[in-house]
C-alpha cells in the first residue's frame, strides 16, 4: 500500500510546484526513453556460449525492471499532476478566480479592439495617398464642383459616363482628435480594471488554501 500525506498549501506555492511537476515529469520521460538502449556483453570474459547467453538474459532483465520502475513512477507522477489541477481548478470556481479571468478576459478584448481602432487612425493620419482619387473631407465640397458639369450630364442623359472607371474619389474621414482622446481614456481605464482583477486575483491566490493527498515519495521528489 502506498503510504500518502496529508498536506496543505496555498494556491500561489500549489502553481509553483505544479511547476516543479511539470519539470519532473519531463526529466522521468527521458529516463524512460533512455533506460531500453541495448546491453552490452563482453564476450570474452566467457568460455562457452551459455554462459553469454546467460549474461544477456540477465542483463536485459535489469533493464526491463528498470524501465519498468521508472515508468511506474511516470505513471504516478502523471496521476498526481491531474489530481492537483483538478483541485486548483475546483477551488478556482469556488473562490471566485474563474469569473475573475473570465472578467480579465472580456476588458483585454475590449481594450485590444479599441487599441487596434487608435492605431488605425494614427496609421490613416500617416498615409500618404497617390492620384487624385484620395481626397480629404474637407476637400469634398471643392471636389464635387469641379466634376459638378459631369454630373449634370449624367442626368440630363446628354453624355455617356463609365461610372466604373470614372475618377470618383474615396473620402478620408478625419476623426475629431477629442474622440480620439475619449478613446484613449477609455484603454487606460480598462487597463487600470484589469489591473486591479490581477490584484484581486494575486490575493486570492495567496490566502485561499487547499488540502490534499501526496505519496511520500512525491513529496520528497518535489520537497513538499
Amino acid at each position: 500500500m502506498v503510504e500518502t500525506q496529508k498536506k496543505t498549501e496555498t494556491l500561489s506555492r500549489l502553481h509553483s510546484i505544479s511547476k516543479q511537476l511539470d519539470n519532473l515529469i519531463r526529466s522521468k520521460k527521458e529516463e524512460v526513453t533512455s533506460e531500453l538502449n541495448g546491453v552490452k556483453v563482453g564476450v570474452k570474459e566467457f568460455k562457452n556460449w551459455e554462459d553469454v547467453k546467460s549474461e544477456i538474459s540477465q542483463k536485459v532483465n535489469q533493464e526491463l525492471d528498470g524501465f519498468k520502475a521508472k515508468k511506474e513512477d511516470l505513471k504516478k507522477l502523471i496521476d498526481f499532476k491531474f489530481y492537483l489541477r483538478k483541485k486548483i481548478d475546483e477551488t478556482n470556481f469556488k473562490c471566485g478566480i474563474n469569473n475573475l479571468l473570465n472578467k480579465q478576459a472580456l476588458i483585454e478584448s475590449h481594450k485590444g479592439q479599441m487599441q487596434s481602432m487608435i492605431n488605425s487612425l494614427v496609421n490613416n493620419s500617416d498615409r500618404k495617398y497617390s492620384g487624385s482619387n484620395y481626397v480629404e473631407a474637407k476637400d469634398i465640397v471643392d471636389y464635387i464642383s469641379n466634376v459638378s458639369d459631369t454630373l449634370e450630364m449624367i442626368e440630363d442623359g446628354s453624355k455617356k459616363v463609365d461610372l466604373i472607371n470614372s475618377n470618383f474619389p474615396v473620402v478620408l474621414v478625419s476623426i475629431d482628435e477629442n474622440y480620439k482622446n475619449e478613446i484613449k481614456k477609455e484603454i487606460k481605464s480598462f487597463e487600470k480594471d484589469i489591473l486591479t482583477i490581477k490584484n484581486e486575483i494575486a490575493s486570492l491566490n495567496s490566502k485561499t488554501k487547499i488540502s490534499f493527498e501526496i505519496s511520500k515519495e512525491i513529496a520528497d521528489e518535489l520537497a513538499i
